[in-house]
């Protein structure tokens, strides 16, 4: 302090300058002691306080959200739908008959679900005695298809999948992939040379058919040879006995499907066959009187 008061004393300054210049005192803090009452302790903290107050209501929040409904345009606001979603299920399956081979049930499935085949009918015939021209033991099934290109494609599939599956089955009425290029091809040239490749085509032209019959043959049963003897006991032949199911998928289109009708003639059939047995209908044709006890 004295250096400096010198300092200045040496310089021409104005007397009130240096009253101006004059250090301020410095200001010392007091310090005290604090101890919180017994009601303080147990009070919170003024940071909860605060951290309480800045918690927004839920009703505040409500009315938040309907503000901001309200300030969204019409053309942007979306109704909540007023009918449930409409879920399409599967028609069901008709019911497999009691000792049919387990590749009934899967193939049921799979011509249904994968091969897209409506209208799906299985009637059992293997209480016909004797039994048809088809094999012993015959479940037949029945589907529409919606156009004959799903006819060709669904029956050729269904022999693909089946022959994955170790089964060889022989299906009547379709034509291979290149068997089908080439009989076009056919009749595209022979429209051409007789002038009426724009006349659409009429009748049965081999491609047409609307019918594909897929036979899987003799599943399940004996394969020992047997000798067969008569009331004396006298053998009168040998060989093989079919006592497996024999099963068969008729695949058609609508209006093939319905012009044939081939459920009222088996089913006719079925009915004939029985009163000359002395046994009752089925309500139900998959439910015989007699059903052979055959797995696969």
């Amino acid at each position: 302090m004295i250096e400096h008061a010198e300092r200045i004393a040496g310089t021409d300054v104005p007397p009130a300058k240096l009253a101006s210049r004059r250090l301020a005192p410095i200001a010392t803090a007091s310090y005290y002691t604090f101890r919180p009452t017994p009601r303080l302790l147990h009070s919170p903290a003024i940071e909860e306080q605060i951290q309480k107050e800045e918690k927004p209501d839920a009703r505040q929040g409500v009315s938040a959200a309907e503000s901001n409904a309200a300030d969204v345009p019409w053309y942007l606001q979306v109704e909540p739908p007023r009918h449930p979603t409409l879920v399409h299920e599967p028609p069901p399956l008709p019911e497999v008959p009691e000792g049919s081979p387990k590749i009934v049930e899967l193939l049921l499935r799979y011509v249904s679900d994968e091969l897209g085949l409506d209208e799906l009918t299985l009637l059992d015939l293997r209480a016909m005695d004797p039994p048809p021209a088809l094999g012993p033991g015959l479940l037949m099934m029945f589907g529409t298809a919606r156009s004959e290109r799903h006819l060709h494609v669904s029956a050729d599939r269904l022999v693909r999948w089946l022959r994955g599956r170790g089964i060889t089955a022989a299906a009547d009425g379709l034509l291979g992939r290149n068997e089908l290029k080439l009989k076009l091809r056919r009749i595209a040239r022979k429209a051409k040379l007789l002038g009426t490749s724009g006349v659409p085509r009429g009748g049965d032209d081999g491609i047409s058919t609307g019918w594909i019959c897929v036979n899987l043959g003799s599943l399940g049963g004996s394969h020992e040879e047997v000798v067969t003897v008569d009331a004396e006991g006298r053998p009168t032949g040998f060989g093989v006995p079919d006592t497996g199911t024999t099963i068969v998928v008729q695949m058609l289109t609508a209006s093939r499907r319905e012009e044939l009708d081939l459920e009222s003639l088996w089913r006719g059939k079925l009915r004939a066959n029985l009163k000359k047995q002395g046994l009752p209908m089925p309500a139900n044709p998959a439910e015989t009187p007699s059903s052979s006890e055959a797995t696969f």
